[in-house]
């Protein structure tokens, strides 16, 4: 159980990361009248990433406060 939270949390690090590193900064290379949809299409996209890591850190941790006694 261990094993599976480590790869997941490393997994959001890695996804916090690459934000902080290439997403955020991108934002000063465009439009701001193209923002509103450049950001409705990335919401929806990375939520297929996140959305799942996130969901399965929840499940983790959950069954580990049930079994740890």
């Amino acid at each position: 159980m261990q094993e599976a939270r480590t790869v997941v949390d490393f997994g959001l690090l890695v996804l916090i990361w690459i934000v902080q590193l290439i997403v955020y900064p991108g934002f000063k290379y465009s439009d701001i009248h193209l923002f509103g949809d450049w950001h409705s299409q990335y919401s929806m996209l990375i939520s297929f990433l996140v959305i799942p890591l996130m969901l399965s850190q929840v499940g983790i941790v959950g069954m580990q406060l049930i079994n740890t006694p």
